[in-house]
């Protein structure tokens, strides 16, 4: 059975958030020529005055989008998922979370949501989103469930 490094870090997956940028940007630069391209070609035309205007509204949202994805992509580039044979920790930019393997009741999928839920002894729970370690929903479920009942062993050293 192959063994885990101790501890397996799952860093924050920057590259869907970048992906995310560039399909903005690709949609801001067909947008906006379109809608420039009706506000010239309709002298007159209310309804194509009005179809331009948004399309160039619009772009400048696509714009404003990609570039505030861009900042999330350089600040969550630090965040990181690390399971460790006694517990997690969740580092984000307001700190870090640690949560004892003994504290975790039970790990389960939010098809809903499309998060993965763990349910803590003291009530509360503990939401990640498939965005460590570029693994998906049901990857990062089926991670987190073979790591809490030992399935998953870790490497000595």
């Amino acid at each position: 059975m192959p063994r885990a490094p101790s501890p397996l870090n799952l860093p924050y997956a920057t590259q869907v958030e970048r992906d995310m940028v560039r399909a903005r940007l690709v949609a801001a630069l067909v947008t906006g020529p379109c809608g420039l391209l009706l506000l010239l070609a309709s002298p007159g035309e209310l309804v194509l005055f009005l179809l331009g205007a948004l399309c160039v509204l619009a772009s400048v949202g696509w714009l404003v989008a990609a570039r505030r994805g861009r900042q999330r992509a350089t600040e969550r580039a630090a965040w990181c998922l690390v399971l460790r044979e006694d517990g997690l920790s969740v580092g984000t930019a307001a700190g870090t979370i640690d949560v004892p393997r003994t504290n975790i009741v039970s790990i389960s999928l939010d098809d809903d949501t499309l998060q993965v839920v763990c349910a803590l002894a003291d009530s509360t729970e503990l939401r990640l989103d498939p965005t460590w370690g570029s693994l998906g929903a049901v990857d990062l479920h089926g991670l987190l469930e073979d790591w809490w009942t030992g399935r998953l062993p870790f490497d000595a050293g």
